[in-house]
């Protein structure tokens, strides 16, 4: 893959760190300036760690364990290939599986907090629907009215509520951790403290991200939902791209790296296309 210099266009002018906003419109235009391309980049992801899902399922259900040690290798991967179109290079999908062969283990250890945070996330979530599946009999059983039932139902949740919103926000501080692997290859717990250094210094900044694409994300799933869930397929790789890429050039300004507008994607070469007219 070629690679595009970022002296066609000057550098973002030097100043306060960049905000959300202006990132989140950054990301955004360069998502619609190679639409179709991001978005197939995403869905790739999205379909090999669905592939690598059923196949751990079916070898006795070995999903979680492997989860650990395939998914953020891979999500380190899309965080390459957006770190290159960033810099206008063409989409190159063989940097999905960049991180197995350049930085496997520190990528599995950068990766680790966060997936075990959304593993507890899943743990603490079961009680609840065990509860609410088993209400009726339960009820039945303990000989309890639906009026002394249902507040107990409703307490746990909003308990366990609580939880989730807590593991989220300790969840944010590992957000840069797969974006940071590729200055720190070497080492997984560097990434991971850059991330919490990021976070910490910015905490209100990514907190405020994180809802704005908590409503995006949300927003796109219905909108997919409403075309017959195929738009799923749709806006939910979209969102997702745009995302990264908005971490991407938070990172780069945060970390006081070279920023630079949305370039366009370099030219693939190919000696059999016809010249253009």
């Amino acid at each position: 893959m070629s690679e595009v210099s970022t002296a066609e266009v000057p550098p973002r002018p030097s100043g306060p760190a960049l905000g959300v906003i202006d990132a989140m419109g950054m990301g955004w235009r360069l998502l619609m300036s190679d639409f179709w391309m991001l978005w197939l980049l995403a869905l790739v992801l999205f379909a090999v760690l669905m592939g690598v899902g059923l196949v751990s399922c079916c070898l006795l259900c070995l999903a979680p364990l492997v989860a650990f040690f395939v998914h953020p290798p891979l999500e380190a991967g899309l965080f390459k290939a957006l770190k290159g179109r960033v810099d206008g290079a063409a989409v190159n999908f063989n940097d999905l599986f960049a991180a197995f062969p350049e930085c496997y283990w520190p990528a599995v250890l950068a990766g680790l907090p966060a997936m075990a945070i959304d593993g507890a996330m899943q743990m603490v979530q079961l009680p609840v629907r065990i509860v609410a599946q088993c209400a009726e009999p339960l009820s039945r059983e303990l000989h309890w009215p639906a009026e002394v039932l249902i507040p107990v139902i409703i307490g746990a949740a909003g308990v366990v509520l609580l939880l989730i919103v807590a593991l989220l926000i300790f969840r944010m501080f590992f957000a840069f951790s797969l974006l940071a692997i590729w200055d720190h290859k070497e080492s997984g717990v560097e990434a991971i403290k850059v991330s919490m250094r990021l976070v910490k210094d910015h905490f209100w900044a990514v907190l405020g991200l994180s809802l704005l694409f908590v409503l995006i994300g949300f927003a796109a799933t219905i909108v997919g939902a409403l075309a017959c869930l195929v738009g799923m397929l749709i806006t939910i790789p979209a969102v997702t791209v745009w995302h990264q890429v908005t971490l991407v050039y938070l990172y780069r300004s945060w970390t006081g790296q070279t920023l630079v507008q949305p370039l366009p994607a370099a030219a693939t070469p190919d000696a059999s296309a016809p010249p253009a007219m």
